[in-house]
């Protein structure tokens, strides 16, 4: 469990976008490790915690919802920006042309539009929120 707690969401603390600013995917950011797992990971660590053994991500967030652990208009907003990462994830090859695996998880931030940069940018902060929620969970619970 502990190596899937936190990935680095690539967020400043002013809410800017922090792209990585060297080597190869330089202006880019990685949408899997950068905010996609972070609240894939939440919702699962949250549903383990309540005895909800969903498949999916959606399954999960459908059970925390019926359990009343999370309220409806948080799990919305949690579907809402999750359902919007996996379409963002699907265009990330796009923006690499090479073929390789390695890339298919970053897009370059000049080509998003200013919508989807602050849809973006909403998800990295919802993600931030999962990620303290479930540090106080994880608290209650020492390895």
């Amino acid at each position: 469990m502990s190596n899937t707690r936190f990935h680095r969401i690539p967020l400043t603390w002013l809410g800017r976008i922090a792209p990585d600013i060297t080597g190869r995917y330089q202006r880019a950011i990685n949408v899997k490790y950068g905010v996609y797992l972070p609240i894939v990971n939440a919702v699962r660590h949250f549903a383990l915690a309540h005895g909800i053994h969903a498949a999916s991500t959606l399954e999960r967030l459908a059970a925390l919802r019926e359990a009343g652990v999370w309220p409806e208009p948080f799990c919305r907003e949690v579907e809402h920006h999750f359902r919007l990462l996996l379409g963002l994830r699907l265009i990330a090859p796009l923006h690499w042309r090479d073929g390789t695996y390695a890339s298919n998880s970053y897009v370059k931030l000049s080509e998003l539009s200013s919508d989807t940069l602050s849809m973006l940018r909403e998800a990295m902060k919802l993600a931030l929120r999962l990620q303290d929620r479930t540090k106080k969970l994880l608290a209650a619970y020492p390895e």
